[in-house]
């Protein structure tokens, strides 16, 4: 990514920011985390580890985001059209990348409460570890005690 394409999309973030109005009381967050991934064509971070040491799905990525918001105090994002809001601003956000939703990925530890199960395990860990996971999860807690909406 260049200095100049950085710049770019950081303004447009500041907007999209900045154009979340007082009124709505909602208080949004974003959060740009550096893993590695590719930088000008070269194997970085955790790039650089093979794809089964871990089951960390983005190993290409240069960055990840998270993006939150919160409503008022005592208030759930289901609640209203506090939820609305978060996903408009989100959308905002993967507009401005250029791409489709498509192409991006998320992280486990980045919880998409939208997300199915397989749809979090495709875009957390990729078609090969979740098969690892799959087959792990049989073995290890095969009466399913721990339990989660995108868990295997």
């Amino acid at each position: 990514m260049s200095y100049s394409l950085w710049t770019s999309f950081m303004k447009k973030l500041y907007g999209i920011a900045s154009g979340i109005k007082a009124s709505e009381r909602l208080d949004w967050f974003l959060e740009i985390d550096l893993v590695g991934g590719r930088y000008q064509g070269q194997p970085t971070g955790v790039r650089g580890s093979g794809s089964n040491t871990t089951s960390f799905g983005p190993r290409d990525a240069l960055l990840l985001f998270q993006m939150g918001g919160y409503g008022p105090k005592g208030a759930r994002l289901d609640q209203g059209h506090l939820m609305d809001l978060t996903r408009a601003t989100s959308d905002q956000v993967y507009d401005s990348l250029g791409g489709s939703r498509k192409e991006l990925t998320g992280f486990s530890c980045y919880v998409d409460s939208e997300f199915s199960a397989d749809r979090a395990h495709r875009e957390y860990f990729g078609e090969k570890n979740t098969a690892v996971l799959k087959s792990l999860k049989t073995v290890w807690d095969p009466s399913r005690v721990f339990s989660h909406p995108h868990s295997f």
